[in-house]
């Protein structure tokens, strides 16, 4: 990935990059050797989104494609590449600098939320979007110069079958017919090159698991996929015009359904040692783009808020953080740090999975942002069609690993814990968790909504059971064993309770406000249901008992000191509520008491 000093951040044309003389590039090519060197014919990368992925491909593309119109002029890829650590290869430089067709494709937008017509069309119009380039490529404009291109009989067959796949959806084909052509579509326009220029096809192919990915929950899922395997199946399966296939992607889902019978295929994820450091940046690259933008005694900031990534045995820190808070410090070199990557891209299917369950996760979501790493088995052959059911709790944290949001716990070497990577995922970590305590979360929800019946009614024993039951499903035992419990903590519990279930101005909610002669935990207004009638106020005070003995004269301590510093006496003032509901609530551990009296 890359950044200039006009503060374009994460630059995906090559070309851009290097010509650009302000721009600042991370010098990723000698794994153009690793990659092309050996003899694999189909290789996938899986990383997370915005670790430069595409900027790699769009490099793959300037290096290894031939010029069509002059196959013997290399200076345009040479001007790009000479400057670089790969033209120290020069015997591979030689056999593989602009020596191929390459084809360059992103399915990145490929997606449909209404039907399966739509997803087929945009489908369709990317494989026409490739066909109408590389024939204005091979072609150009009809000029008298180029009769013999143009009308020569082998480039009239390529033309053609170019021009069947250009105009796809111009055609009123029915969707059964058009399915056909997209399932040949890519294999078509591989032979047809190949047949142009006499040479075996590379095929570049970014996001291929984003029209999975996006379509993952339509109804039409199935029918979609079908259509989209055997494309890429009949495009790198056995094809005898392909050279190599490089496919890129944030998951490796589609294993079971995608590449299923690929022959010498290799999937590269975090794990991989030979290319481990591909993706993102180490602490080196970084360190000596910090030190080029003035900015190197900023780096135990970065390595704290952007490191911690585990890509095999490399620590890797995420670029796109990286490069967007070099630009945030260059304008104000005291800006508060931000979490970039984290509010890029879909987190659709992500946010889908968690919500489905949320109180499944929540235990170990508080360990892992209390810095401690979680025992997973992760799935490895994780699909589509797996999430789309019930979801399993392995499911939810493979996902969680294979975008970026966890990475290896390397301490632990025996079985895989994963743990938060970074203080900037770490916010996203707790938004997820706080989206439990919310209303929003309809288990949750259902949890809260009698409360304030409950207190109506002066039921005392059914919010007993109440706060019991959040306790155990909501709070975690690292909180409850942690030294120096307070009461604050559980007057935050309670917070959070009680500023779901009064969520609108009309409750009047107020937390440690002055009221008498001190400050109270919690004080609110019950609307009236019916007209003309007045409020119930409600005024809370909480205790931590220090034995399970000891919860019953806690709560009764409350009471008491709700009555001697007069919090309920203000809301009579101006005749506002018909009653005061006075709550004394002891905590201790998992278990509370509540004791409940009446003002009137």
């Amino acid at each position: 990935m890359a950044i200039n000093d006009a503060d374009n951040i994460g630059l995906e044309d090559f070309s851009e990059v290097i010509s650009d003389k302000y721009a600042y590039y991370v010098d990723k090519t000698k794994y153009l050797e690793n990659v092309f060197g050996s003899s694999t014919k189909v290789m996938l990368f899986t990383r997370p989104r915005r670790f430069g992925k595409s900027l790699t491909i769009s490099m793959f593309e300037y290096f290894l494609k031939m010029n069509y119109s002059n196959p013997h002029n290399k200076s345009k890829a040479i001007s790009l590449f000479k400057n670089l650590e790969i033209f120290k290869k020069k015997e591979f430089v030689l056999n593989n600098l602009a020596q191929y067709p390459v084809i360059n494709v992103s399915f990145k937008e490929v997606s449909s939320t209404r039907s399966y017509e739509e997803a087929l069309g945009n489908l369709g119009d990317r494989l026409s979007s490739i066909a109408d380039r590389i024939h204005a490529e091979l072609f150009g404009k009809f000029r008298f110069v180029n009769y013999l291109r143009w009308f020569n009989p082998l480039n009239l067959l390529i033309r053609y079958k170019l021009q069947q796949i250009l105009y796809i959806n111009i055609k009123n084909y029915d969707l059964e017919k058009k399915a056909v052509i997209i399932k040949n579509g890519l294999a078509t326009i591989i032979t047809a090159l190949s047949r142009y220029t006499g040479k075996k096809v590379i095929v570049l192919v970014d996001e291929y698991d984003v029209p999975l990915a996006k379509n993952s929950c339509r109804d039409f899922y199935e029918d979609f996929k079908t259509v989209y395997a055997a494309m890429l199946s009949n495009a790198l399966k056995t094809n005898s015009d392909l050279k190599k296939a490089v496919l890129t992607g944030c998951m490796l889902v589609a294993k079971e359904s995608i590449f299923t019978g690929f022959n010498n295929f290799y999937s590269s994820d975090f794990n991989d040692p030979e290319y481990s450091e591909f993706y993102g940046f180490t602490e080196n690259e970084v360190k000596t783009m910090l030190k080029h933008y003035g900015l190197e005694d900023k780096f135990d900031v970065f390595r704290e808020w952007y490191d911690g990534y585990n890509f095999g045995k490399s620590h890797i820190f995420c670029p796109w953080d990286v490069l967007n808070c070099i630009r945030d410090l260059k304008a104000d070199p005291n800006c508060e740090l931000d979490t970039y990557w984290v509010n890029t891209g879909n987190v659709d299917l992500l946010q889908e999975l968690y919500r489905k369950n949320a109180d499944k996760y929540s235990d170990k979501f508080q360990l892992l942002l209390d810095g401690q790493s979680i025992e997973v088995e992760l799935e490895k052959n994780l699909n589509y069609q797996m999430l789309n059911g019930d979801v399993k709790e392995n499911y939810f944290w493979t996902v969680m690993y294979l975008t970026g949001y966890l990475t290896r716990d390397l301490t632990k070497e025996s079985k895989v814990f994963l743990k938060i990577p970074n203080k900037s995922v770490k916010r996203v970590i707790k938004k997820l968790l706080s989206w439990c305590f919310s209303v929003d979360n309809p288990q949750f929800e259902a949890r809260v909504n009698p409360i304030l019946k409950y207190i109506k009614d002066k039921q005392d024993k059914a919010l007993i059971t109440t706060f019991d039951n959040l306790l155990l499903r909501y709070v975690s035992v690292s909180d409850i064993s942690s030294s120096g419990l307070k009461e604050y903590f559980y007057q935050g519990f309670l917070n959070g309770i009680f500023s779901q279930v009064c969520n609108t101005l009309d409750y009047y909610y107020n937390s440690n406000s002055e009221y008498g002669t001190g400050r109270c935990d919690i004080t609110f207004k019950i609307p009236p249901v019916e007209e003309n009638k007045l409020a119930i106020g409600v005024v809370i005070e909480i205790k931590v008992a220090d034995s399970q003995s000891d919860l019953e004269k806690k709560a009764e301590l409350a009471i008491n000191q709700i009555k001697e510093k007069q919090y309920a006496q203000g809301y009579f003032v101006k005749n506002l509520v018909s009653e005061v509901v006075m709550i004394g609530v002891a905590f201790y551990k998992k278990s509370s008491f509540v004791k409940i009296e009446t003002m009137n």
